[in-house]
């Protein structure tokens, strides 16, 4: 079974929201293994932390958003795509901002960076998720449907 990966150095993106036309810095550190995807946005005194996971999600209208209490981070799919497509499982992501940049409107200069920053295996085994049962999931007129595969 594949281990765990985590950037072997930090890198920075800066571009503008999408949603806010904010001027946004996103940093991605490294994390431990086991830690997951987690979020901070940097420009709250509190520097709120939101870990990338189903429960965290607030809003799906114009794009995906997590949240805790009254912070959010809005359009992580990106970034979030990069992150799987290279087989990244833990990082610190920090946003100056209530969303990530869109860049080029892509996931690819989110690969860039985290590609120049380079990967690192970590010592615990990677975690997957089965589909056993189908599963779907509607609101409005949203709707998401995830089937098991033989593939």
């Amino acid at each position: 079974m594949p281990m765990q990966q985590t950037l072997k150095e930090t890198v920075s993106l800066e571009g503008i929201g999408l949603h806010t036309g904010a001027e946004t810095v996103v940093t991605i550190k490294p994390a431990p293994a086991g830690s997951g995807i987690t979020f901070v946005r940097s420009d709250l005194a509190d520097r709120v932390e939101i870990k990338a996971d189903i429960d965290n999600v607030v809003d799906l209208a114009r794009g995906t958003a997590i949240g805790k209490g009254d912070a959010k981070i809005h359009t992580l799919e990106h970034i979030m795509g990069a992150f799987a497509g290279l087989g990244v499982d833990n990082a610190v992501v920090e946003v100056n901002a209530p969303e990530v940049p869109q860049m080029d409107g892509s996931a690819l200069p989110f690969v860039e960076a985290i590609t120049s920053a380079g990967l690192v295996e970590q010592s615990e085994h990677r975690e997957y998720i089965t589909i056993d049962e189908p599963m779907d999931y509607v609101e409005g007129d949203l709707a998401l449907g995830v089937y098991p595969s033989d593939h």
